[in-house]
């Protein structure tokens, strides 16, 4: 008998899917009793392949399906083993419409649909939801978003259906269908393990990661549960070996938490949290949670060819950055963007007042770069304002000429007799010229002025078409100085030489549309 404490207890509820992690575990030794009943597989020595860090992990497989055994199992193995993380590992039925057959899946919320009331006609299902640590969860999300090139299977988080029995009918899979229109899997153990760790009083966070086998209709079989449990377990031995995962110390809830949205474009870049290891080194005080926004699948030859699907993934990412600031209001907030400029001041004009660390980007290297306080400031001018006020209906035309001049005649073009062209620009358009505190934030109130002017000038302006050259830094910090009860609604141009015309497109950012 052995008492100790474990970064990870993993789950399985059939020994199939405790054999697919032999690359973790020895097997060929006997499982190992813990504290008075729980007998485990050990590996004290788990080495995490870029911090060199060793996790001490437990795997147990449960004495018998369902969530009664589940929850009853997994509590006395957390009163024995004190694990910082509990992942239930196995398979799954998916749902057909949105997932395929070997894919992976991770719940973000689990709907148990045992309880109800039946009537004579029908039953009235009363589901219980237990949602997912958001956090560790997000950490799932980073290593599939900077993974997912290697894997010839995909990786899809959503709601989970979990139940009593097993599901082999479609009109089933349509009646679950129903407590969530993005049901993605079906299965019958995690809300029993979720809800014994969210009542062990211990602070584990809980997941699971599962490999769909069927899709819980007429023709399920097992043709695809050895692929299904390779993938589920190469993704789940990647994530705990990729760095992404931290090891919980006795002090680790005295860390801040810096929140770090990392949005990217047209190409990735090496995650936030390598960025920290190397050379970020303020951020290696903190417990840095990066909140990925993958836009680079939806880029053919340079150019967006889907802007409203990005901005839909912005707004789940904008969902989940609540979640997490729910339960972390104290925690540190931190853009590092590289994107669509439209794509930046929406996330701004999101976000808005609230205090967020802006990083720079080194266009030698490629690097993120932590602004220092002061520089020297540069000239800059601010033209086409009228003296007079206007009562006049209609648009107005803004340019700002930072990283580059504005040179195309296409902003003067696309507004017809317009209230007024006014152009925000450096004396010196050029890059790095936003390289201190600083100057951003003088750049940040020339916008904001600039804007208090217009609308002290034309009170029934009803747009602003803004044509914007400048680092994605100050247009993250000008969409948070828009005020949607104030100004107008403002329309935010992207630019691109590779199409014609080279603003072809542009984003709303009060109403969220996008015009071509």
């Amino acid at each position: 008998m052995k008492n100790f404490s474990v970064d990870l207890l993993i789950v399985t509820a059939l020994p199939e899917e405790l054999a697919a992690l032999d690359v973790l575990f020895d097997f060929r030794n006997s499982p190992v009793l813990i504290g008075k009943s729980t007998y485990c597989y050990v590996n004290e020595n788990i080495v995490c392949e870029t911090t060199g860090e060793s996790f001490a992990a437990a795997v147990l497989c449960l004495n018998a399906m369902g969530n009664t055994n589940a929850g009853i199992d997994v509590a006395n193995a957390l009163q024995d083993l004190n694990a910082s993380y509990v992942f239930m590992f196995g398979i799954a039925g998916g749902v057909k419409s949105e997932v395929d057959l070997a894919d992976v899946i991770v719940p973000d919320k689990v709907f148990y649909n045992a309880h109800g009331k039946q009537y004579s006609s029908h039953r009235d299902s009363r589901p219980e939801v237990l949602k997912i640590d958001p956090i560790l969860l997000q950490r799932l999300h980073t290593y599939n978003f900077h993974s997912q090139s290697e894997k010839d299977y995909k990786v899809r988080v959503g709601p989970l259906a979990v139940g009593e029995q097993v599901i082999a009918s479609s009109n089933s899979v349509s009646e679950l269908q129903k407590l969530h229109a993005k049901m993605i899997g079906i299965e019958m153990e995690s809300y029993g393990v979720g809800l014994a760790v969210l009542k062990s009083g211990q602070a584990s966070s809980f997941v699971a990661i599962r490999g769909i086998s069927d899709h819980a209709d007429e023709i399920k079989n097992d043709g695809y549960r050895s692929k299904a449990l390779k993938n589920a377990a190469d993704f789940f031995v990647g994530f705990i070996k990729s760095g992404l995962l931290p090891k919980k110390r006795a002090d680790s809830n005295q860390l801040p938490k810096f929140i770090a949205i990392h949005h990217l474009s047209l190409y990735r870049r090496p995650s936030v949290n390598q960025a920290v290891q190397n050379y970020l080194k303020r951020l290696q005080s903190f417990d840095v949670i990066e909140l990925p926004i993958d836009q680079v699948d939806l880029f053919i030859e340079g150019s967006l060819v889907d802007p409203l699907q990005a901005l839909h993934r912005q707004k789940e990412i904008l969902t989940r950055l609540e979640t997490i600031l729910q339960e972390h209001p104290n925690c540190e907030l931190g853009y590092l963007g590289l994107a669509h400029i439209p794509l930046m001041f929406h996330m701004g004009y999101e976000i808005n007042r609230r205090e967020v660390c802006v990083f720079g980007n080194g266009y030698n290297g490629g690097e993120w770069i932590d602004l220092p306080e002061k520089s020297v400031q540069p000239s800059f001018y601010v033209e086409g304002i009228p003296e007079q006020v206007s009562q006049q209906n209609g648009d107005v035309v803004m340019l700002m000429s930072i990283s580059y001049a504005i040179n195309s005649p296409e902003p003067y073009e696309v507004v017809d007799q317009p209230l007024a062209h006014v152009h925000i620009r450096a004396e010196i358009p050029q890059l790095g010229l936003i390289d201190s505190k600083q100057v951003l934030n003088v750049f940040t109130e020339i916008f904001r002025d600039t804007l208090q002017k217009i609308n002290n000038r034309f009170p029934y302006a009803q747009r602003l078409h803004l044509f914007y050259a400048g680092p994605p830094t100050l247009a993250f910090r000008c969409g948070q100085q828009i005020n949607r009860n104030i100004d107008p609604e403002i329309l935010v141009y992207n630019y691109s030489r590779r199409e014609f015309p080279n603003y072809r497109w542009a984003l709303n950012l009060q109403t969220s549309e996008i015009i071509e």
